[in-house]
Order: C-alpha cells, then sequence, then structure tokens
C-alpha cells in the first residue's frame, strides 16, 4: 500500500514516514537512529525463519532472518522515489525496508523491536498472538 500522506514528528526534522505505519507514542529512537543513519525500522531476530546452509550440517553458519516491523524512517525523497520506480517496474516489496532497499540502496539501521508488535496477516498470526496474550496473563 502506497500513503501519500505526510506524519509529522516533533523530532523528525525532514524526514518523512509512511502514514499508515506510524502508531501514537512510537518512533523517537527510530526517528534518531534515521537522523544518524539515514534510516531505520524495528526489528527482530526470527525464531521461525533461518537460512540453512547445505553444506553446514551443524547449521553453526544458518543466517537468521530479521522479522521489519513498523514504523519505518527513510528520507522522503528516497522514500518516494523507491515506491515510483517499484509502480512502474510492477514490483511489489515485502515491506518499504524492502523496497527502499532495492531502488535506492538504503539500508534501515534496524533498532530492537518487540516481537509483539506483529502483523496479523494469515490465520495462523491470529494463533500466535492469542498465545502471546495468554502468555503474559
Amino acid at each position: 500500500k502506497i500513503d501519500s500522506g505526510k506524519k509529522k514528528h516533533p523530532c523528525a526534522g525532514d524526514i518523512q514516514f509512511t502514514k499508515h505505519d506510524w502508531a501514537p507514542g512510537t518512533g523517537d529512537e527510530l526517528i534518531e537512529v534515521a537522523k544518524r543513519n539515514g534510516a531505520s525500522a524495528p526489528g527482530f531476530n526470527s525464531k521461525n525463519l533461518s537460512i540453512k546452509s547445505d553444506t553446514d550440517t551443524n547449521h553453526s553458519q544458518d543466517e537468521t532472518i530479521v522479522e521489519i516491523q513498523t514504523p519505518q524512517v527513510f528520507p522522503a525523497d528516497e522514500l518516494w522515489k523507491s515506491y515510483e520506480l517499484a509502480k512502474i517496474d510492477n514490483w511489489q516489496a515485502v515491506d518499504t525496508t524492502e523496497c527502499v532497499s532495492k531502488y535506492v540502496g538504503r539500508e534501515a539501521v534496524i533498532v530492537p523491536g518487540d516481537p509483539k508488535n506483529m502483523k496479523v496477516t494469515f490465520i495462523e498470526d491470529i494463533f500466535e498472538l492469542e498465545k502471546i496474550i495468554t502468555d503474559e496473563n
């Protein structure tokens, strides 16, 4: 989903956010990291996803996949350029970090996220969220 709206934040300056990814009370650390490094996003090492090495039977060289969360922070010009190029190519990213990385080469610095900040996409996600809520109570 491409959101053409702007979200202002007191610390933001010229950084623009995708409005649908922004929740009240989030983002101060992300904004500061993006100001210093160009882009940021919360994320965590997935317990469920990794790239297995075919030759390493002990899996000591497995690559852990980072699950990217929201909000994701990028310079406005790079964000919109990547969206426009993706639209021309008719290409859809898994998330905004993938799109910006592909089209403008900007890698977001990952700030430790919270596994409870999850996107519900599949029915299994509802069961996982239910388990998290039950375990907390």
